[in-house]
């Protein structure tokens, strides 16, 4: 109850704290599934993605973990995708400037 309703106020990091701490088996599922939710809430893909798939290992049939861990997985995947974007752009970068200052040497040796 305390987890819920720290998370219905939008303090994510005390509500996941709350979740963890959840011992009882008859709500340890529904708190694994909050936990997974206040970590995407909090923007931790990883941690919410490990409380919906240990959610879903307690009940496969868990609908909305399902749901939630192939969004969190997307939300990864493009986030990963995007990272390796930008590291391609600044490669190509670096790699420009580079043969632009090569090029650069090369016509002060020409014209001396």
């Amino acid at each position: 109850r305390k987890g819920v309703a720290l998370y219905r106020d939008g303090a994510y990091e005390q509500a996941a704290e709350a979740f963890s701490k959840v011992e009882r088996e008859t709500v340890k599922n529904a708190a694994l599934y909050n936990l997974g939710n206040s970590q995407f809430q909090l923007g931790k893909l990883d941690a919410a993605a490990e409380a919906y798939r240990q959610a879903l290992q307690r009940d496969p049939e868990h609908a909305d973990a399902r749901h939630n861990l192939s969004l969190t997985l997307l939300l990864l995947a493009e986030a990963d995708q995007a990272r390796k974007e930008q590291e391609q752009q600044e490669q190509a970068e670096e790699e420009k400037s580079k043969q632009q200052e090569e090029s650069e040497e090369s016509e002060e040796q020409e014209s001396s």
